[in-house]
C-alpha cells in the first residue's frame, strides 16, 4: 500500500527479514558465536544477500515477468547494509524491466482489441458469445498484468525517492515522487513524502499542501473500505474473516491518516500558522482523545501560548515515549528548538 516513514519501515523489514533468508540459505550451521550482535547482524545480511541474488539469478533464468519479490528484496538489504549507490542501481535496473513491461503489455491490450473489433464487424454473431467471453478474460488478466507492474513501478520510483532523500539529495527524492504523481496525481505515498521532502527543505508551507492532498486521500479510501463493512454479517463465519481484513486494512490507513495529520501540524506550527496546526491536531484526537500524539500537542500549544519551559518538557516527555516514524520526532524537535 501505500505506506509511509521509509527509514523505519525499511529497518522493520530488513532486521525481519534478514535471519529468516539467511537461515533458509542453510547458513544456520555456520553460525559461531559472534563477538556481538553487530557482527551477527551484518553475517546475516550477507547471507541474505547472497542469497537473494541467486534467487534473482534462478527467477530471471525460469521467468521474464519482472516484478519478483527476490529483486525488492535485495535492495532492502542494500540499504540496510548502507550500500545505497548499489541499491539505487539495481532499483533502476529493476525500474526499467518493469517499465518495458508495462509498454509490452499495453501493446498486446491494443492488439487484441484491434483484432477482436475486426472479428465483430466481420461476424456479429460472436458478440455475447463464447468467444467473446475468452476475449474479456484475456483481456482482464493481462490488465491485471498491467496493474500488478504499475504498482510495482510507483513502489520502486518511491523506494529510490526514499534513498535519495536518506542520502541527503532532496532535489533527486522529489524528482521521483513528482514522476508518480505525473501518472497519479492522487497518490497518497507519494503526495506524503513530498510533503515529507519538502520539510526538510523547510518549506513547510508547501509541504503542508502536500500533506494535506495525501490526508484527503487516505480518508477517501479510508471512507471507501468501511463502506465495505457496512454489508457484511459479522456472525457469518464467512463474512467474519472478511470482515477482520476489511477492519485491519482500516486500522492501517487511519494510522497513516493521523501520522500525515501529524506531519502537516507540525509543518504548519513552524509555518506560524497556529489555527491550521490547531485543526491537524483536532482531527486527530476526534477519534482517539488519548492518542499518543496528544502530549506533542499539548506542548506546541503551550509553546505557542509563551509557556516555553512547559511546552519544552512536554514534548520531551513525548519525543522519549515516541518510537514510530523518526521524520515526526525530528521536526517536532526542531519545532520545540524553534521557541528559542
Amino acid at each position: 500500500m501505500e505506506g509511509m516513514t521509509f527509514p523505519a519501515r525499511i529497518l522493520r523489514m530488513c532486521l525481519a527479514a534478514a535471519p529468516i533468508l539467511a537461515f533458509a540459505a542453510g547458513c544456520e550451521s555456520e553460525i559461531r558465536k559472534p563477538a556481538d550482535l553487530k557482527e551477527l547482524r551484518e553475517f546475516l545480511l550477507g547471507k541474505a544477500e547472497e542469497k537473494l541474488n541467486h534467487s534473482f539469478r534462478i527467477s530471471l533464468k525460469y521467468s521474464n515477468v519482472p516484478f519478483n519479490q527476490a529483486r525488492q528484496q535485495l535492495i532492502y538489504v542494500y540499504v540496510q547494509q548502507g550500500k545505497f549507490n548499489l541499491a539505487l542501481e539495481t532499483a533502476e535496473e529493476f525500474l526499467r524491466q518493469n517499465k518495458e513491461y508495462v509498454e509490452d503489455r499495453r501493446k498486446i491490450l491494443a492488439s487484441n482489441q484491434e483484432a477482436w473489433e475486426k472479428k465483430i464487424a466481420g461476424d456479429p454473431k460472436l458478440k455475447d458469445s463464447r468467444t467473446e467471453k475468452e476475449y474479456l478474460d484475456s483481456k482482464r488478466e493481462v490488465e491485471e498484468q498491467v496493474a500488478r507492474a504499475e504498482k510495482t513501478v510507483a513502489d520502486t520510483l518511491i523506494l529510490q525517492g526514499d534513498i535519495f532523500l536518506r542520502m541527503g539529495k532532496t532535489t533527486e527524492s522529489i524528482a521521483r515522487y513528482k514522476e508518480i504523481l505525473e501518472g497519479k496525481p492522487s497518490h497518497a505515498s507519494a503526495l506524503a513524502r513530498l510533503g515529507q521532502a519538502h520539510m526538510t527543505l523547510g518549506n513547510y508551507n508547501l509541504a503542508a499542501g502536500y500533506l494535506e492532498k495525501s490526508v484527503q486521500r487516505v480518508e477517501e479510501v479510508l471512507a471507501s473500505v468501511v463502506a465495505e463493512t457496512e454489508s457484511l454479517n459479522p456472525d457469518d463465519p464467512k463474512d467474519k474473516e472478511k470482515l477482520d481484513a476489511v477492519s485491519a486494512r482500516a486500522n492501517e490507513l487511519q494510522e497513516l491518516r493521523d501520522t500525515v495529520l501529524v506531519s502537516t501540524g507540525l509543518c504548519h506550527f513552524l509555518a506560524g500558522e497556529f489555527e491550521s496546526f490547531a485543526d491537524a491536531f483536532a482531527r486527530i484526537l476526534e477519534n482517539d482523545p488519548d492518542s499518543v500524539f496528544l502530549p506533542l500537542k499539548v506542548g506546541l500549544t503551550l509553546l505557542k501560548d509563551g509557556h516555553l519551559v512547559q511546552g519544552k518538557g512536554e514534548i520531551e516527555k513525548f519525543l522519549l515515549k515516541y518510537r514510530g516514524n523518526p521524520e515526526i520526532s525530528a521536526l517536532a524537535a526542531k519545532a520545540k528548538d524553534s521557541s528559542k
